[in-house]
């Protein structure tokens, strides 16, 4: 969370959680923030969906009424100046707001000891009007402080409110009496609470009898739009080094190659992709734990639970986590999707024609959702052959496009740090093997990347080649046979997969 300082020219030292005056009069308090939806104390029981016939259900704690959900009219854009997100002690945060409509802005800070902020308006920007179409920057170019790192340390969440009308209840002179000022999670709850009920009051006027009439000019229109980022500050390293990239804390690797539904193809190559990517990523110090998942093992509700709670219960915010899966992937047509299929990976009990056990698309996406303020990486070394019932996929596009938008367009702002997915997947209906007895050409490709040299890699990296070799290698290896790969990267910050 940052400290506040003032920027007169003989600024003061600082020390958290107090309040600092200067020779100039400035005073400044210095407090952190929180994760915007832990002030919520109103939340419900929400069920993970498990298909028509499913048997596993995840109760997932969400929102009972989220403040986040503001009308589309106002649309709101936050952003920092450091493209990661990431923030070194001492280094300073300049963010900028801009809005479609020209309203009111309202700035919050929340750290990672749940500290509020307000940081806009201020005692230097205290008119909180902002323009349609135009970047407002905070602080200010010619401001007379900063927002500097400082701990605690870990995910911080910056929160933006433009409302098109003043809020009433909300003080401006308090908050305009200093460059930043606390705020308690009752009074910033109450900011939400009000925004909403200002917007419910105005629609509730609408009624289709007033909708030709002319407007009440005493009854101005009231409408609200928000915008959150998650980013992480860290302590500088013991040599004064601020590396921005760091190494995956835990791994889930599942391996699926014997199934109950008879009619999905056998193959002994996914467990030993798994086996031995994870042993790889151990011996190699790729990683720090790893849980690995193969065949009876891998049924959807341990899947289910080591996503939900045991990654969870061993990484904490902040960590990178990655899923690893090697087996048979499916399409089924699914009316309430918009492109009328769903798509699926398939667990060791998992059974086509029944849709019964099978891992949805979207039901992945909320298991990823609950790795709450963590980086995921996924990597889908997939069959396509489990196709649809009764019927072969003849294209894996589709398969993989489905992953990719339900992934980044369900788990979007969900899981604080983002999210990357590398996908390789083909309908030969069987395992394409780099060699016999080996492992899946993807698999292999992309160990053979992080065995080769000594130097750093990101995990981007690594996947840009595997990529542009694994079409290549396929078509070489095996004539007639196509093989898709997909990467893609919502990621907050850069990652090495090899130190």
């Amino acid at each position: 969370m940052p400290d506040v300082h003032c920027m007169c020219a003989n600024p003061p030292g600082t020390h958290k959680f107090q309040i600092i005056s200067c020779d100039c009069g400035t005073k400044v308090e210095d407090r952190s923030l929180v994760d915007i939806t832990r002030i919520w104390d109103e939340i419900m029981l929400r069920f993970l969906a498990t298909l028509a016939w499913g048997v596993v259900v995840l109760v997932q704690l969400v929102s009972a009424e989220d403040p986040l959900d503001a009308p589309s009219s106002v649309d709101v854009s936050l952003g920092v100046d450091h493209a990661t997100r990431v923030y070194f002690d001492g280094e300073s945060i300049r963010l900028r707001v801009r809005s479609n409509q020209a309203g009111y802005l309202y700035l919050f800070y929340t750290d990672a000891s749940d500290k509020h902020l307000c940081l806009y308006p201020n005692s230097l920007q205290a008119d909180n009007r902002i323009a349609a179409d135009e970047t407002l920057r905070i602080p200010a170019a010619a401001a007379e402080f900063e927002l500097r790192v400082a701990q605690p340390f870990g995910i911080e969440t910056l929160e933006a409110i433009v409302t098109t009308q003043p809020l009433p209840g909300f003080d401006l002179a308090a908050f305009t009496k200093s460059p930043a000022t606390p705020i308690t999670t009752e009074k910033l709850k109450g900011v939400y609470v009000e925004a909403k009920q200002l917007a419910d009051t105005t629609r509730s006027r609408e009624s289709p009898a007033q909708e030709n009439s002319a407007p009440d000019a005493t009854k101005l229109a009231f409408e609200w739009g928000s915008q959150s980022l998650t980013m992480t500050t860290r302590p500088i390293a013991s040599d004064g080094q601020s590396p921005e990239i760091e190494l995956p804390t835990a791994g889930l690797f599942v391996g699926v190659g014997q199934y109950v539904d008879p009619q999905i193809p056998a193959s002994e190559v996914p467990p030993r992709d798994a086996g031995e990517f994870s042993k790889f990523m151990l011996q190699q110090g790729f990683i720090k734990d790893s849980i690995v998942l193969t065949d009876a093992q891998a049924t959807l509700t341990a899947i289910a639970t080591t996503i939900s709670t045991t990654l969870v219960d061993r990484t904490r915010p902040g960590d990178t986590v990655l899923i690893y899966w090697s087996g048979h992937s499916a399409r089924q047509r699914d009316d309430s999707e918009s492109d009328g299929f769903s798509e699926y990976l398939i667990p060791y009990d998992g059974r086509l024609d029944e849709r019964l056990n099978m891992l949805s698309d979207s039901q992945l996406a909320d298991l990823v959702s609950r790795l709450k303020d963590r980086q995921v990486l996924l990597i889908f070394d997939l069959c396509g052959g489990g196709g649809e019932a009764g019927e072969r996929i003849k294209s894996t596009e589709t398969s993989v496009d489905g992953f990719r938008r339900h992934l980044f367009d369900r788990t979007k702002g969900t899981s604080g740090l983002g999210t990357a997915l590398l996908a390789s997947t083909h309908a030969r209906g069987v395992f394409i093997e780099q060699k016999s007895g080996g492992i899946s050409v993807m698999t292999h490709i992309l160990m053979e990347r992080l065995a080769a040299g000594k130097e750093p890699l990101t995990f981007a990296s690594a996947a840009e080649y595997v990529c542009s070799r694994v079409p290549e290698f396929v078509a070489q290896t095996f004539p007639g046979t196509t093989q898709q790969t997909l990467f893609i990267d919502q990621t907050h910050r850069s990652v090495l997969i090899r130190p």
